[in-house]
């Protein structure tokens, strides 16, 4: 299949941040880039994450580079805009290990100190930690406290992890967890991202209910992914590289909105620093 070409060269706003290293720190909220747009207009696609109730981010589709290259583009952003001393960032890879893709997102940790990437089988206590996290600021807001920073966690091909799936009719104990983080972490500044291969292995996992929590949405290509979307689109995902992406109509020029995934930075004459180095090893994956 082809792959749709999403070109980061002509976002000057972020290129501008990657090659000077000056990222806006604000915990409040804050845009990630994930791909160019589909049709004639300047802005880039972005996913704006803030302290606000439903700011997650779920992913479905066939289109597993896509999804492997938003998590990194996201997660590596959001490092790089949250106070550092006050910011975790966990992605747990759900691969198998014979995937072509296993333990490729362990790239980020090499760039993003903040950024841990952990094993499936480590899963419940990744969940664990973010849910004492939780705790912990519920219990300082409570006090009239606030904790900066932000705590993001991103579960990739999450229909793999079998103690995350339902137990007949019964919600797992990890997952009853998780979607405690999902619907009261946000306003705190903690972020879930999750990603299915479909929609169908999503759902054997979440609710209908826990799906409302996430207002940013991308639904790729295959999977039944256009199931997530809340909206009929008129625009087609032809090809692998392109996305719906979904969000608060006050950010989206259409809702659903056809993007390009970045797929190709061309450098050119760009300062060869680490934020130039980690998008493009992140993009030739």
């Amino acid at each position: 299949m082809a792959t749709t070409i999403g070109k980061i060269e002509t976002n000057t706003k972020l290129c501008d941040c990657l090659n000077s290293d000056r990222f806006a720190i604000n915990d409040r909220y804050c845009d990630v880039y994930i791909g160019s747009p589909a049709f004639i207009r300047e802005e880039h696609a972005f996913v704006r994450f803030r302290r606000q109730q439903a700011s997650n981010l779920i992913i479905v589709g066939n289109d597993v580079k896509s999804a492997l290259t938003i998590i990194g583009m996201t997660n590596f952003q959001l490092a790089k805009q949250s106070t550092p001393e006050q910011s975790k960032f966990y992605i747990v890879d759900c691969f198998n290990v014979d995937h072509p893709y296993s333990e490729k997102i362990k790239l980020i940790e090499k760039f993003s100190p903040s950024v841990k990437v952990v094993p499936n089988r480590n899963i419940a206590d990744v969940v664990d930690n973010v849910s004492e996290e939780l705790e912990s600021r519920i219990k300082a807001d409570n006090n009239g406290n606030n904790i900066g920073g932000r705590v993001v966690l991103s579960i990739m091909y999450m229909q793999n992890s079998r103690i995350l799936k339902k137990e007949g009719y019964n919600t797992s104990p990890v997952t009853k967890k998780l979607m405690r983080i999902i619907k009261e972490g946000p306003e705190l500044g903690i972020h879930v991202i999750l990603y299915s291969l479909s929609y169908p292995g999503m759902m054997e996992i979440i609710d209908s209910n826990t799906l409302n929590e996430f207002e940013n949405r991308i639904a790729l290509d295959g999977g039944k992914s256009l199931s997530i979307l809340t909206e009929i689109s008129n625009s087609k995902i032809s090809e692998q590289g392109s996305a719906l992406l979904q969000g608060p109509e006050e950010f989206m020029t259409y809702n659903p909105d056809l993007i390009r995934v970045y797929s190709q930075w061309n450098t050119k004459n760009e300062s060869k620093n680490s934020n130039v180095e980690f998008v493009t090893e992140l993009l030739n994956l």
